[in-house]
Protein backbone atom coordinates (compact mmCIF):
# COMPACT_ATOMS: atom_id res chain seq x y z
CA UNK A 1 0.00 0.00 0.00
CA UNK A 2 1.71 3.41 -1.26
CA UNK A 3 -1.53 5.44 -0.34
CA UNK A 4 -3.02 5.49 3.09
CA UNK A 5 -6.73 7.32 3.35
CA UNK A 6 -6.66 9.88 6.36
CA UNK A 7 -8.36 8.76 9.56
CA UNK A 8 -10.00 10.88 11.86
CA UNK A 9 -9.17 10.70 15.76
CA UNK A 10 -10.22 12.05 18.39
CA UNK A 11 -7.70 12.88 21.31
CA UNK A 12 -7.74 14.16 24.52
CA UNK A 13 -6.09 17.46 24.52
CA UNK A 14 -3.77 16.95 27.29
CA UNK A 15 -1.73 14.05 25.09
CA UNK A 16 0.85 16.36 24.07
CA UNK A 17 -1.38 19.42 22.65
CA UNK A 18 -1.98 21.59 25.79
CA UNK A 19 -1.51 22.33 29.27
CA UNK A 20 -5.31 21.05 30.31
CA UNK A 21 -4.49 18.78 32.52
CA UNK A 22 -6.10 19.43 36.25
CA UNK A 23 -2.79 19.98 37.67
CA UNK A 24 -1.82 22.11 34.33
CA UNK A 25 0.48 19.62 33.20
CA UNK A 26 0.84 18.45 29.42
CA UNK A 27 0.93 14.72 29.11
CA UNK A 28 3.85 13.42 26.84
CA UNK A 29 2.73 11.58 24.30
CA UNK A 30 4.82 11.35 21.20
CA UNK A 31 2.16 9.10 19.04
CA UNK A 32 -0.14 11.84 19.24
CA UNK A 33 2.18 14.31 17.06
CA UNK A 34 3.79 11.83 15.06
CA UNK A 35 -0.02 10.67 14.26
CA UNK A 36 -0.92 14.27 13.49
CA UNK A 37 1.49 13.79 10.41
CA UNK A 38 -1.50 10.73 8.86
CA UNK A 39 -4.57 11.58 10.20
CA UNK A 40 -6.84 14.61 11.08
CA UNK A 41 -6.92 14.89 14.53
CA UNK A 42 -10.42 16.76 16.69
CA UNK A 43 -9.01 16.87 20.06
CA UNK A 44 -11.24 17.40 23.23
CA UNK A 45 -10.90 18.59 27.24
CA UNK A 46 -14.35 17.99 28.39
CA UNK A 47 -13.81 19.16 31.95
CA UNK A 48 -11.96 23.10 30.50
CA UNK A 49 -15.00 22.76 28.34
CA UNK A 50 -17.49 22.77 31.77
CA UNK A 51 -15.84 25.60 32.60
CA UNK A 52 -13.27 23.92 35.19
CA UNK A 53 -9.70 25.91 35.12
CA UNK A 54 -6.48 25.35 34.78
CA UNK A 55 -5.17 23.86 37.22
CA UNK A 56 -8.28 23.28 38.94
CA UNK A 57 -9.68 21.25 41.89
CA UNK A 58 -9.47 17.45 40.97
CA UNK A 59 -13.16 15.67 40.08
CA UNK A 60 -13.70 11.95 40.92
CA UNK A 61 -16.61 9.42 40.64
CA UNK A 62 -19.07 8.31 43.08
CA UNK A 63 -21.44 5.51 43.57
CA UNK A 64 -24.76 7.29 44.88
CA UNK A 65 -27.31 4.55 45.04
CA UNK A 66 -27.79 3.20 41.39
CA UNK A 67 -26.08 6.04 40.07
CA UNK A 68 -22.78 7.62 39.33
CA UNK A 69 -22.49 10.85 40.04
CA UNK A 70 -19.40 13.45 38.80
CA UNK A 71 -18.47 15.49 41.35
CA UNK A 72 -15.43 18.05 42.67
CA UNK A 73 -14.88 17.63 46.74
CA UNK A 74 -13.49 20.79 47.11
CA UNK A 75 -16.30 22.62 45.98
CA UNK A 76 -19.27 19.92 45.93
CA UNK A 77 -20.28 20.77 42.44
CA UNK A 78 -22.08 17.96 40.98
CA UNK A 79 -20.87 18.39 37.06
CA UNK A 80 -22.85 14.83 36.34
CA UNK A 81 -25.73 15.99 33.84
CA UNK A 82 -23.29 18.88 32.75
CA UNK A 83 -20.52 16.37 31.66
CA UNK A 84 -23.01 13.98 30.05
CA UNK A 85 -24.88 17.15 28.14
CA UNK A 86 -21.04 18.09 26.92
CA UNK A 87 -20.64 15.01 25.85
CA UNK A 88 -24.18 13.98 23.59
CA UNK A 89 -23.33 17.91 21.87
CA UNK A 90 -19.93 17.49 21.33
CA UNK A 91 -20.08 13.67 20.03
CA UNK A 92 -22.67 14.60 17.97
CA UNK A 93 -21.61 17.47 16.37
CA UNK A 94 -18.51 15.57 15.44
CA UNK A 95 -17.91 14.38 11.45
CA UNK A 96 -17.69 10.68 11.06
CA UNK A 97 -14.42 9.50 12.77
CA UNK A 98 -12.26 6.28 13.23
CA UNK A 99 -11.59 6.01 16.56
CA UNK A 100 -10.62 7.70 19.73
CA UNK A 101 -7.33 7.78 22.36
CA UNK A 102 -8.56 9.48 25.80
CA UNK A 103 -6.59 10.14 29.16
CA UNK A 104 -5.98 7.04 30.98
CA UNK A 105 -7.97 6.51 34.69
CA UNK A 106 -9.95 10.19 34.18
CA UNK A 107 -13.04 10.71 35.45
CA UNK A 108 -13.73 12.25 32.34
CA UNK A 109 -12.24 10.36 29.38
CA UNK A 110 -11.04 6.79 31.10
CA UNK A 111 -11.81 3.91 29.28
CA UNK A 112 -10.69 1.48 31.92
CA UNK A 113 -9.67 1.42 35.20
CA UNK A 114 -11.16 5.14 36.63
CA UNK A 115 -12.02 4.91 40.20
CA UNK A 116 -14.95 4.72 41.63
CA UNK A 117 -15.75 6.18 45.18
CA UNK A 118 -18.14 5.13 47.97
CA UNK A 119 -19.36 8.52 49.45
CA UNK A 120 -22.41 9.98 47.76
CA UNK A 121 -21.64 13.56 49.77
CA UNK A 122 -18.49 14.60 47.86
CA UNK A 123 -16.07 13.91 50.93
CA UNK A 124 -12.43 13.59 49.55
CA UNK A 125 -11.62 10.76 51.83
CA UNK A 126 -14.38 8.32 50.07
CA UNK A 127 -13.17 5.18 49.57
CA UNK A 128 -12.47 3.55 46.22
CA UNK A 129 -14.87 0.30 46.04
CA UNK A 130 -14.19 -0.61 42.24
CA UNK A 131 -13.23 0.69 38.63
CA UNK A 132 -15.15 2.42 35.46
CA UNK A 133 -15.13 4.40 32.98
CA UNK A 134 -15.07 8.04 32.85
CA UNK A 135 -18.44 9.65 31.80
CA UNK A 136 -17.30 11.19 28.61
CA UNK A 137 -15.71 8.02 27.91
CA UNK A 138 -18.50 5.84 28.39
CA UNK A 139 -20.66 8.14 26.21
CA UNK A 140 -18.35 7.49 23.33
CA UNK A 141 -18.76 4.22 23.69
CA UNK A 142 -22.15 4.00 24.02
CA UNK A 143 -22.26 6.39 20.96
CA UNK A 144 -19.70 4.80 18.62
CA UNK A 145 -19.91 1.01 20.32
CA UNK A 146 -17.92 0.00 16.51
CA UNK A 147 -15.12 2.14 16.68
CA UNK A 148 -11.63 1.07 18.04
CA UNK A 149 -11.11 3.08 21.73
CA UNK A 150 -7.57 3.93 23.58
CA UNK A 151 -6.01 5.27 25.88
CA UNK A 152 -2.45 6.37 25.63
CA UNK A 153 -1.37 4.15 28.72
CA UNK A 154 -2.22 0.61 26.89
CA UNK A 155 -0.58 1.96 23.75
CA UNK A 156 2.29 2.01 24.99
CA UNK A 157 2.53 -1.87 24.55
CA UNK A 158 3.83 -2.13 21.00
CA UNK A 159 1.33 -4.93 19.87
CA UNK A 160 -2.12 -2.98 21.58
CA UNK A 161 -0.94 0.27 19.29
CA UNK A 162 0.01 -2.34 16.11
CA UNK A 163 -3.98 -3.61 16.84
CA UNK A 164 -5.02 -0.35 17.41
CA UNK A 165 -3.29 1.29 14.47
CA UNK A 166 -4.63 -1.14 12.06
CA UNK A 167 -8.22 -0.92 13.78
CA UNK A 168 -7.95 3.16 12.99
CA UNK A 169 -6.78 2.92 9.09
CA UNK A 170 -8.72 0.04 8.53
CA UNK A 171 -11.80 2.16 9.31
CA UNK A 172 -10.77 4.87 7.47
CA UNK A 173 -10.22 3.10 4.13
CA UNK A 174 -13.98 1.77 4.90
CA UNK A 175 -15.32 4.81 5.48
CA UNK A 176 -14.32 5.94 2.49
CA UNK A 177 -15.39 3.02 0.86
CA UNK A 178 -18.78 3.26 2.23
CA UNK A 179 -18.85 7.09 1.12
CA UNK A 180 -18.96 6.18 -2.58
CA UNK A 181 -22.38 4.46 -2.01
CA UNK A 182 -21.30 1.86 -4.16
CA UNK A 183 -21.48 -2.04 -3.84
CA UNK A 184 -18.36 -1.90 -5.88
CA UNK A 185 -16.20 0.07 -3.82
CA UNK A 186 -16.93 -3.05 -0.60
CA UNK A 187 -16.09 -5.28 -3.26
CA UNK A 188 -12.73 -3.51 -3.74
CA UNK A 189 -12.30 -2.75 -0.15
CA UNK A 190 -13.14 -6.78 0.69
CA UNK A 191 -10.47 -7.57 -1.91
CA UNK A 192 -7.42 -5.92 -0.72
CA UNK A 193 -8.21 -6.19 2.54
CA UNK A 194 -8.76 -10.00 2.00
CA UNK A 195 -5.86 -11.59 3.68
CA UNK A 196 -5.60 -9.30 6.70
CA UNK A 197 -9.16 -9.74 7.83
CA UNK A 198 -7.96 -13.59 7.31
CA UNK A 199 -4.85 -12.99 9.94
CA UNK A 200 -7.68 -11.38 12.13
CA UNK A 201 -11.23 -13.84 12.24
CA UNK A 202 -10.68 -16.09 9.21
CA UNK A 203 -14.90 -17.13 9.74
CA UNK A 204 -15.57 -13.28 9.40
CA UNK A 205 -13.74 -12.87 6.54
CA UNK A 206 -15.93 -15.13 4.96
CA UNK A 207 -19.01 -13.79 6.51
CA UNK A 208 -18.15 -10.26 5.13
CA UNK A 209 -17.65 -11.69 1.58
CA UNK A 210 -20.86 -13.51 1.74
CA UNK A 211 -22.54 -10.13 2.68
CA UNK A 212 -20.85 -8.57 -0.27
CA UNK A 213 -21.62 -11.46 -2.81
CA UNK A 214 -25.16 -11.04 -2.32
CA UNK A 215 -25.51 -7.07 -1.94
CA UNK A 216 -27.25 -6.95 -5.37
CA UNK A 217 -31.13 -5.74 -5.36
CA UNK A 218 -30.76 -4.68 -1.93
CA UNK A 219 -30.38 -1.29 -0.23
CA UNK A 220 -26.86 -0.22 -0.17
CA UNK A 221 -27.29 1.23 3.48
CA UNK A 222 -28.81 -2.29 4.88
CA UNK A 223 -25.27 -3.83 2.84
CA UNK A 224 -23.25 -1.19 4.65
CA UNK A 225 -24.81 -1.70 8.17
CA UNK A 226 -24.38 -5.22 7.76
CA UNK A 227 -20.57 -4.65 6.61
CA UNK A 228 -20.00 -2.52 9.32
CA UNK A 229 -20.96 -5.00 12.65
CA UNK A 230 -19.31 -7.78 10.83
CA UNK A 231 -16.18 -5.58 10.14
CA UNK A 232 -16.18 -4.80 13.73
CA UNK A 233 -16.52 -8.01 14.76
CA UNK A 234 -13.50 -9.11 12.69
CA UNK A 235 -10.89 -6.70 13.73
CA UNK A 236 -12.42 -6.32 17.54
CA UNK A 237 -9.51 -8.46 19.08
CA UNK A 238 -5.78 -8.65 18.33
CA UNK A 239 -5.43 -11.51 15.71
CA UNK A 240 -3.47 -14.64 17.06
CA UNK A 241 -0.66 -16.25 15.87
CA UNK A 242 -1.73 -19.13 14.00
CA UNK A 243 -4.04 -17.05 11.78
CA UNK A 244 -1.51 -14.89 11.30
CA UNK A 245 0.61 -17.65 10.04
CA UNK A 246 -2.08 -18.86 8.08
CA UNK A 247 -2.78 -15.54 5.93
CA UNK A 248 1.06 -15.02 5.43
CA UNK A 249 1.01 -18.76 4.23
CA UNK A 250 -1.81 -18.28 1.46
CA UNK A 251 0.49 -15.31 0.14
CA UNK A 252 3.06 -17.33 0.48
CA UNK A 253 1.06 -19.67 -2.09
CA UNK A 254 1.74 -16.99 -4.82
CA UNK A 255 5.48 -17.61 -5.10
CA UNK A 256 6.50 -20.30 -3.48
CA UNK A 257 6.93 -21.95 -6.95
CA UNK A 258 9.49 -19.84 -8.02
CA UNK A 259 11.60 -19.94 -4.57
CA UNK A 260 14.65 -22.59 -4.29
CA UNK A 261 14.61 -24.94 -1.10
CA UNK A 262 16.70 -22.99 0.72
CA UNK A 263 14.71 -19.65 0.45
CA UNK A 264 11.79 -21.77 1.07
CA UNK A 265 13.02 -23.64 4.38
CA UNK A 266 14.67 -19.89 5.41
CA UNK A 267 11.05 -18.81 4.99
CA UNK A 268 9.07 -21.66 6.89
CA UNK A 269 11.50 -21.19 9.27
CA UNK A 270 10.71 -17.53 9.76
CA UNK A 271 7.49 -18.34 10.41
CA UNK A 272 7.92 -21.07 13.42
CA UNK A 273 10.10 -18.41 15.01
CA UNK A 274 7.15 -16.09 15.26
CA UNK A 275 4.71 -18.70 16.51
CA UNK A 276 7.13 -19.45 18.91
CA UNK A 277 7.97 -15.53 19.41
CA UNK A 278 11.63 -15.54 18.77
CA UNK A 279 10.53 -13.21 15.71
CA UNK A 280 8.64 -10.14 15.08
CA UNK A 281 5.67 -9.55 12.64
CA UNK A 282 7.56 -7.55 11.23
CA UNK A 283 10.35 -9.61 10.03
CA UNK A 284 7.77 -11.80 8.53
CA UNK A 285 6.08 -9.33 6.61
CA UNK A 286 9.44 -7.47 5.56
CA UNK A 287 10.57 -10.89 3.73
CA UNK A 288 6.65 -11.21 2.41
CA UNK A 289 7.18 -8.01 0.64
CA UNK A 290 10.14 -8.36 -0.64
CA UNK A 291 9.32 -11.37 -2.29
CA UNK A 292 5.93 -9.84 -3.74
CA UNK A 293 8.05 -6.62 -5.32
CA UNK A 294 10.63 -9.55 -6.54
CA UNK A 295 8.29 -11.28 -8.16
CA UNK A 296 6.05 -8.46 -9.33
CA UNK A 297 2.77 -9.75 -7.54
CA UNK A 298 0.30 -6.91 -7.79
CA UNK A 299 -2.69 -8.44 -6.20
CA UNK A 300 -0.63 -8.64 -3.19
CA UNK A 301 1.25 -5.64 -3.25
CA UNK A 302 -2.23 -4.03 -2.68
CA UNK A 303 -2.98 -5.99 0.31
CA UNK A 304 -3.32 -4.35 3.36
CA UNK A 305 -2.04 -7.18 5.61
CA UNK A 306 1.51 -6.13 4.54
CA UNK A 307 1.23 -2.49 5.56
CA UNK A 308 -1.95 -1.63 7.68
CA UNK A 309 -0.65 1.50 7.92
CA UNK A 310 2.43 4.49 7.63
CA UNK A 311 5.60 2.51 8.69
CA UNK A 312 7.29 5.08 10.61
CA UNK A 313 3.97 4.89 12.83
CA UNK A 314 5.28 1.54 13.87
CA UNK A 315 7.39 2.33 16.88
CA UNK A 316 8.77 -0.64 18.26
CA UNK A 317 8.10 -3.37 16.52
CA UNK A 318 5.29 -5.61 17.70
CA UNK A 319 6.50 -9.29 18.83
Amino acid sequence: MSEFVRPRVVISRCLGFAACRYDGQMVSFPLARELAEYADITTVCPETSLGLGIPRNPIKLYQCGDRVKLQQPASEADLTDAMRTFADEFLEALLPVDGFILKAKSPSCGFYGTKLFSANDGSSDATTIGITAGLFAQAVHERFPLLPREDEKRLEAAEQRHHFLTQVFTWARFRGAQDTGSVAALLEFQSENKYLLMAYHQIQQKVLGRITAHAAGRPFAEVRADYAQALAKAIQAPPAPVSYVNAVMHCFGYFSDDLGPTEKRNFLDLLTSYRCGQASRQDMLELLRTYVEQFNEDYLRKQTLLQPYPPSLRGKAPS
